[in-house]
């Protein structure tokens, strides 16, 4: 976003982040409790400023209160007894996207993200599943709009156009189940291929593959630094 310009509020921007306690137990061979917590806190850095250079105003939902912390004026606070993500997605574009026009759900394990990227995926030239809006289509039709990981099986970014198009099924081989929901109601859809938000970072490999790439994230700079105290192959 350029300085000067007024983010915009009609889009609900909700990244996901669960308990540090739990935070990315595949990495547990790797990385330490508090180096998995601090990689955590890193990637939703880097997302946190991607959105806001899109013109976003992001919400981070979460339980934690150490995150609620670093999240500062984002923060959303996860309902108690809420138990799934889905669920607490659910819970919280009823309440927070009543007067949104639009929402994206961002999984901030995806800190490669850039402001290009989250652009694309609220943008309605993106929508051409079975076709995009012409001359006659109503244009406020409900549509989404999708960001693969890099298998092509599960959802990154969901971008919905009202906040309620589908319901949330995020988990393994999400794409699918978005995909079905949206052919079911009738919803236009569009898978985005995404270089910077393909790359969740969840395994051994996906670190690997994250400090391959050229970069000056919070991200890279952590795991440099872990590489440098033989903390990472």
């Amino acid at each position: 976003m350029q300085t000067g310009e007024t983010p915009d509020r009609s889009t609900l921007v909700l990244l996901p982040v669960k308990r540090l306690s739990g935070a990315k137990m595949r990495l547990a061979g790797l990385l330490s409790q508090d180096e998995r917590c601090a990689l955590v806190l890193a990637m939703l850095g880097d997302v946190l400023d991607a959105v806001r250079s899109a013109g976003l105003i992001p919400r981070v939902l979460t339980p934690d209160p150490d995150v609620l912390s670093f999240a500062g004026a984002a923060a959303l606070r996860q309902h108690h007894g809420v138990r799934t993500l889905n669920d607490a997605l659910t819970r919280a574009l009823h309440e927070e996207g009543l007067s949104a026009l639009s929402a994206l759900v961002l999984l901030p394990d995806t800190p490669l993200a850039t402001a290009d990227e989250v652009r694309a995926l609220v943008s309605r030239r993106h929508v051409a599943s079975p076709k995009a809006a012409g001359p006659g289509e109503d244009a406020s039709e409900p549509w989404l709009a999708m960001a693969t990981d890099r298998a092509g099986r599960g959802t990154n970014a969901l971008y919905l156009n009202p906040p309620s198009a589908i319901p949330m099924s995020f988990g393994r081989g999400s794409l699918a189940r978005h995909l079905k929901a949206a052919a079911e109601t009738g919803v236009r859809a569009r898978i985005e291929e995404l270089q910077g938000l393909a790359l969740d970072i969840d395994t051994p490999s996906d670190v690997s593959e994250l400090l391959a790439r050229p970069g000056e994230t919070r991200t890279h700079r952590l795991l440099r630094e872990l590489r440098a105290g033989d903390r990472l192959p």
